[in-house]
């Protein structure tokens, strides 16, 4: 049998059964319960999904020394002038494997992100300290990521599980 949890005030009632979020209009009248209806779906205000992370085309024709050495030198003065949106986790994004993320319900923004290596360890995860955050900092909306991943929600306490745990590495400057 499933765990019913339920929060009951002098108006409503809402009560998750078998993950279903159902929500109860609630009277009483001389002392007994009156439920006039029912609504059923999901009030809660985030979404969290996974993600395997895009490919980058590593089959692109490589630079030459000096043209590969001008854009690593245009790239350190322009980030010298322009600060990075993921100071501490540009270099690890093209390692990240899979992705979960936070999207709220009502927007459809990406929230918070956690980036998973090939082992399935945290490497990432943003908006945190000076990172914006990858998916966080563009315009992909929720339906976006539907559309052009293939995405398959989690649940919350899995999500927040391992937002804390990336808290517990000792130190993130040696991911």
């Amino acid at each position: 049998m499933g765990k019913i949890k339920v929060f009951l005030s002098e108006n409503f009632c809402i009560f998750e059964l078998y993950g279903e979020i159902l929500q109860t209009e609630v009277n009483f009248i001389l002392g007994t319960l009156q439920i006039p209806r029912t609504v059923s779906g999901n009030f809660m205000k985030k979404t969290y999904i996974q993600f395997d992370a895009p490919k980058n085309d590593s089959h692109s024709k490589k630079d030459g020394l000096i043209k590969s050495s001008f854009k690593k030198a245009l790239v350190n003065i322009l980030t010298k002038i322009i600060p990075k949106a993921n100071p501490d986790f540009d270099d690890k994004i093209d390692e990240v494997q899979y992705w979960l993320v936070e999207c709220d319900n009502e927007t459809g923004i990406p929230e918070r992100e956690i980036g998973l290596d090939k082992k399935g360890r945290i490497i990432l995860k943003m908006p945190f300290k000076d990172n914006y955050g990858y998916w966080t900092d563009n315009n992909l909306l929720l339906n976006d990521f539907k559309e052009h991943f293939v995405v398959s929600e989690i649940r919350k306490d899995s999500f927040e599980k391992s937002w804390k745990l990336f808290d517990k590495i000792p130190d993130v400057s040696d991911l």
